[in-house]
């Protein structure tokens, strides 16, 4: 954890550094009339930073540790920042963060996705005519888990349910609460 934070502060550091050489170039470029800031034409041009050679899946994994790629997406459909070291180290784990992985081996028709969600959960059964994750409004088929935030919604609809019914979010993963 000690690494993660260094990397962090370093980060942090970078960040405040672009941010004050932005700032620097905005008020250089600036004039004042009678306490109001007046644009002025900059005399000199001054070059967009390009950042076309910007690893953003690298820049997210040192931001977020593993799968931090999918870091922004697994908050906006409602995981939280303190389930997502466990969830990063499920992703890694079940897919390599491969959101195409597709385990076949699995019973109930493969494993499928970042999260690889079994096919139990999706397939209809006696319990739930249509699926499970079919009857919470989730997604339409099990080919649906191949999408990153659909995957990562039914895995939180499953680790809510597996919360409510083991006490243990993460048993569907067989992964210690």
């Amino acid at each position: 954890m000690q690494v993660r934070g260094n990397k962090m502060r370093l980060f942090h550091k970078w960040f405040i550094g672009v941010s004050l050489a932005f700032l620097v170039v905005v008020v250089a470029t600036c004039g004042t009339e009678g306490g109001k800031v007046k644009a002025e034409k900059p005399t000199e041009t001054v070059a967009p930073i390009d950042l076309s050679g910007v690893n953003w899946t690298e820049l997210a994994r040192f931001m977020y540790g593993r799968c931090g790629e999918y870091h922004d997406l697994a908050i906006k459909v409602g995981w939280t920042e303190k389930q997502w070291s466990k969830l990063s180290f499920v992703m890694n784990r079940e897919s390599r963060c491969n959101m195409l992985s597709f385990n076949k081996t699995d019973p109930n028709g493969g494993s499928r996705g970042l999260i690889q969600i079994n096919g139990y959960w999706c397939k209809k059964n006696q319990y739930n005519p249509s699926g499970w994750l079919q009857a919470q409004g989730i997604l339409n088929t099990c080919e649906d888990l191949f999408i990153p935030e659909v995957n990562l919604r039914a895995g939180l609809a499953m680790w809510n349910y597996s919360q409510q019914h083991n006490k243990c979010g993460w048993r569907p993963w067989a992964t210690r609460c």
